[in-house]
């Protein structure tokens, strides 16, 4: 040890560089030798800040001491909802879908896409158009970082009953509206069988990008009683890796599945309302073997809160920041895709017919604890039944070694709590922020699960366990529900509410509807 810290500082910071950020903290703990060279150096401390912020560094070549001060100051601009510049962009199309991606907003009114690069607090706004694309839009996804959009055509075809549908998805670059360079294809497909409740109707779809990943999930039928469908692709290789629509009834999704969502490339999670609800957790291969085929693995069955045989869990959805591949033009470092909460939204009813009502609540949990879950339980074995798509569902309350109870990890790892932000408009959440604002209410509310105390003020921390009756209601939980994920809060009031509000890395974004006249956005940059 006294050879190494005898080593000149500038020979010290060379070698500290290669460290996390947590292992920089605790390397500077050991003495005042490394302590003075880690808050000395502008480098090591734009890389610990980096960490503590749940960021990335986006490979510019801007000196270590700027970036630092950006990290800081974008920081405390959220802590204090301080923003740099304002603007006001209006918009006379119809939106029929939306994304909300690397600072890039975009909408389709279904026949064509405007793409708006969204201002910061340096640079002007500037819109592209794609207007018409020859095709009828169901729903698109877009990561700019890739020049990347893919679009869902919906060939409005009457409903069948006896004939198959077929669907494709368009592979194109933002820039041109060409074929992708990375894609082997330029367009997947897959066709839905008619069945006898809704025939090969496709009531609705959400596509989801990560990497060289493409996900599909669709609905037929109502919105509490639809039949589910999930498909994944590697899109670069144009190669199907997962589809639950298996041969047989047993190997579709099961109609408690509500919701679906990519973790990573090689894990997803699915929402399950049967009992009191869960989350169940997949690992799957993130590219098709040549040799055999592999079916997604359950890892984890996450219950959440036990409730009165009186109420039953209508709905569960899921919903978290999107994912980019790579840096957003111009971004100095941007938000890890691991460094992310996700939002559970859960609505439950009475078991009677004539419930005079419903009541939902968020929950909030790191993605990072439901990505710890896959783990090292990777399945090596094949399990191929044939066909290599089929996703069994039915016997998982069977398999002990995944059920997790509430009490197991719920307590301390969520945050649980009536509903605070409407949910008919998503990108609420960025990274480890959620932005809640009523509709047309006048105040605005960042809620950070990134608390650290040595970055965020004390007296916003909010970890409370209040009583059952407050916040938790005895009527609908069979047990006294506890939550203690700490996160903070800040607060502002505007002059004019919004409809909804939105947010990515470095602005958060207002909307106003005009009367089926258009919309407007109201962007503060930090």
């Amino acid at each position: 040890m006294a050879s190494f810290i005898a080593l000149p500082p500038e020979i010290l910071v060379e070698i500290m560089q290669y460290l996390d950020h947590l292992s920089l903290l605790r390397c500077s703990s050991t003495c005042r030798s490394l302590y003075a060279v880690s808050t000395s150096s502008s480098r090591l401390l734009y890389i610990i800040a980096l960490g503590m912020s749940g960021m990335i560094d986006g490979g510019s070549h801007i000196p270590h001491l700027d970036l630092l001060s950006h990290v800081r100051d974008l920081r405390m601009g959220w802590e204090n909802i301080e923003w740099r510049q304002y603007y006001k962009i209006a918009i006379q199309e119809e939106c029929l879908a939306y994304e909300l991606v690397g600072g890039v907003f975009a909408l389709s009114d279904g026949i064509g896409l405007k793409i708006i690069y969204l201002p910061s607090a340096n640079k002007e706004p500037h819109t592209l158009e794609r207007r018409p694309l020859g095709m009828i839009i169901k729903d698109f996804a877009i990561d700019p970082t890739q020049d990347l959009v893919a679009i869902l055509e919906d060939d409005l075809t009457p409903v069948s009953f006896g004939l198959q549908r077929r669907v494709h998805v368009h592979i194109r670059t933002i820039s041109t509206n060409e074929r992708h360079k990375l894609a082997a294809q330029d367009i997947l497909s897959f066709t839905i069988s008619p069945d006898p409740e809704y025939g090969n109707a496709m009531s609705s779809a959400l596509l989801q990008l990560t990497d060289d990943l493409l996900a599909v999930f669709m609905a037929k039928g109502e919105l509490f009683s639809a039949k589910c469908r999930a498909l994944i692709w590697n899109w670069q290789k144009g190669a199907l890796i997962y589809d639950s629509d298996g041969r047989t009834r047993i190997e579709c999704l099961p109609q408690h599945i509500k919701d679906f969502s990519l973790l990573s490339r090689t894990s997803f999670v699915l929402t399950s309302t049967l009992n009191s609800g869960a989350l169940l957790i997949y690992s799957f291969p993130p590219s098709p073997s040549t040799t055999h085929t592999q079916k997604p693995k359950l890892v984890a069955s996450l219950h959440l809160p036990p409730i009165r045989p009186t109420y039953r869990v209508q709905r569960i959805g899921i919903h978290s920041a999107p994912y980019h591949a790579h840096a957003p033009k111009d971004a100095s470092f941007y938000t890890s895709p691991d460094a992310g909460v996700q939002v559970v939204t859960i609505t439950y009813a009475m078991d009677e017919t004539n419930s005079p009502g419903s009541s939902s609540f968020s929950l909030f949990v790191h993605t990072r604890t439901l990505l710890g879950y896959t783990h090292g339980r990777q399945d090596s074995e094949t399990e191929g039944d044939g066909n290599g798509q089929a996703l069994a569902l039915t016997r998982m309350s069977e398999r002990e070694d995944v059920d997790i109870q509430w009490h197991q990890w719920g307590e301390t790892e969520t945050r649980f709590f009536p509903i605070r932000t409407p949910i008919h408009w998503h990108r609420y959440v960025h990274g480890q922020r959620v932005v809640c604002c009523p509709s047309h209410s006048n105040i605005i509310d960042i809620l950070d699960f990134n608390y650290n105390p040595h970055f965020n003020s004390v007296h916003r921390l909010q970890d409370l366990r209040p009583a059952p009756s407050l916040s938790y209601p005895s009527y609908l939980f069979q047990e006294g529900l506890v939550t203690r994920l700490p996160y903070y809060i800040s607060r502002r009031t505007i002059q004019d509410g919004f409809y909804a509000c939105m947010i990515d890395e470095e602005r958060l974004i207002g909307l106003k509807m005009d009367d089926g006249n258009g919309m407007e956005l109201h962007v503060y940059s930090f």
